[in-house]
């Protein structure tokens, strides 16, 4: 009976790790840097742009 609540007690307790694991990646993931090509436009007296998230560098 002992070892049936030590390991429902270590199941929650992983739980809890891989919920704060994630929750630590989630966050982390908010302040990585990512490669973007940026594009310009004149629009009357203002400057407008827009940006496009590269996901692979190709050779030039």
């Amino acid at each position: 009976m002992t070892t049936v609540a030590i390991k429902h007690r270590s199941g929650k307790l992983t739980r809890l790790a891989n919920a704060l694991r994630n929750f630590a990646h989630s966050i982390k993931s908010l302040f990585t840097l990512e490669e973007v090509e940026v594009t310009f436009t004149k629009v009357g007296d203002s400057i407008r742009y827009s940006y496009t998230k590269i996901n692979h560098k190709h050779a030039a």
